[in-house]
C-alpha cells in the first residue's frame, strides 16, 4: 500500500441508517479529534449507547457518498462544506434530540471556509478529544500510515519493511503535523471564542462505559445501559504491528529533539495545551 492510502469506511452514510423520525436538532455534541485517539472506538460506544451513528459528516469523503445515494451530480468541494448537505444530514441523523458527530480539524476548516462555522458550533457541546502522550500518538499514526492499518484487523508489517531513516523521517513529519492539528484546534476554540470539555484519550481507554455516559448526560440524553454495557464487552481490541511500533519507541524516538522540533516549526511547548511531560519535562 502507498503511503497515505488511507481508506475510510463509510457504508454507513447509506438511507438505512438514517433516523426513522428526523428532526432538527434541539442539542448537538462534537467530538473534536485528530488521528489515533480511539475516536473510532468512542464513536461506536455512543452509538451503542443510544444516540446513533456518529460519523466524520464534514469531511470531503461522507458528503460525496451521501451524494451517491440519489446519483447526484452535484459537485463536492474539497474546501468548502456544502449549507444544503449540512442542513440534509444533521435531521437524518439526529436522535434524541442530538446531532452527534466526530470532527477533524480539517472538516471544521471546510465548515469555516463556508460560512457555517458558527451554523454547525455555535450552542454545541464541544468535546475536545485529545492524546496526553503526543510522543506515542505520532508513533501509532506513523505506522498506521506506513502500513495502511487503522486497527480494524491484526496484521504486522514486520520490523524488516523500513529502515531506520524512513522510520525516523515519517515519525518526524507526524509528531509535527499532530502539533499543528492542535494548535489548529486552539487557534479555532479562541478566534471563535467557544468553550469545551476536555477529554483525555487515555481516560476513555481506562473508563469507556463511564466515559460514554457521561457524554450523553452532557447533552441530557438517555443511556442504553444494557446495548452500552455489551459493546463495551465486545468491543474489538487489535494489538497488530506492535513490534514496529516498540522498535519506533526504542530506536526512533530517543533519537529526535523533540523540544527543539515542536518550538522550531509551530508554537512554543508550552502552548500546545498537552500534558506530554514525557517530551518537554
Amino acid at each position: 500500500m502507498p503511503l497515505f492510502s488511507k481508506s475510510i469506511g463509510m457504508a454507513h452514510m447509506g438511507a438505512e441508517h438514517d433516523t426513522p423520525l428526523p428532526a432538527v436538532p434541539a442539542r448537538k455534541l462534537l467530538i473534536c479529534t485528530a488521528p489515533r485517539t480511539a475516536s473510532g472506538s468512542l464513536a461506536a460506544l455512543i452509538q451503542a449507547g443510544g444516540l446513533g451513528q456518529v460519523s466524520e459528516y464534514c469531511s470531503t469523503l461522507a458528503e460525496r457518498r451521501f451524494r451517491m445515494r440519489s446519483n447526484s451530480r452535484i459537485p463536492v468541494s474539497k474546501s468548502k462544506l456544502s449549507a444544503e448537505y449540512l442542513r440534509t444530514i444533521m435531521p437524518l441523523r439526529t436522535v434524541q434530540g442530538v446531532f452527534t458527530a466526530k470532527i477533524q480539524h480539517a472538516h471544521v476548516k471546510r465548515a469555516i471556509r463556508a460560512g457555517l462555522g458558527r451554523e454547525l458550533l455555535d450552542g454545541a457541546d464541544l468535546v475536545f478529544l485529545f492524546r496526553r502522550d503526543l510522543s506515542d500518538q505520532a508513533v501509532s499514526y506513523t505506522v498506521s500510515l506506513l502500513t495502511d492499518n487503522w486497527g480494524r484487523q491484526d496484521k504486522a508489517a514486520g520490523l524488516t519493511s523500513f529502515s531506520d531513516a524512513r522510520l525516523r523521517r515519517e515519525y518526524m513529519r507526524q509528531l509535527r503535523y499532530l502539533a499543528y492539528e492542535y494548535a489548529e484546534w486552539h487557534t479555532i476554540f479562541n478566534l471563535l471564542g467557544l468553550t469545551y470539555t476536555e477529554l483525555p484519550s487515555e481516560q476513555f481507554v481506562e473508563q469507556p462505559a463511564q466515559t460514554v455516559r457521561d457524554l450523553l448526560r452532557l447533552v441530557d440524553a438517555k443511556v442504553d445501559e444494557t446495548a452500552l454495557t455489551e459493546a463495551v464487552a465486545n468491543r474489538q481490541r487489535y494489538t497488530s504491528d506492535q513490534q514496529l511500533k516498540q522498535r519506533l519507541r526504542d530506536t526512533i524516538v530517543p533519537s529526535v529533539d523533540h523540544h527543539e522540533l515542536l518550538q522550531s516549526r509551530y508554537i512554543p511547548a508550552d502552548r500546545l495545551g498537552l500534558s506530554v511531560r514525557n517530551l518537554f519535562g
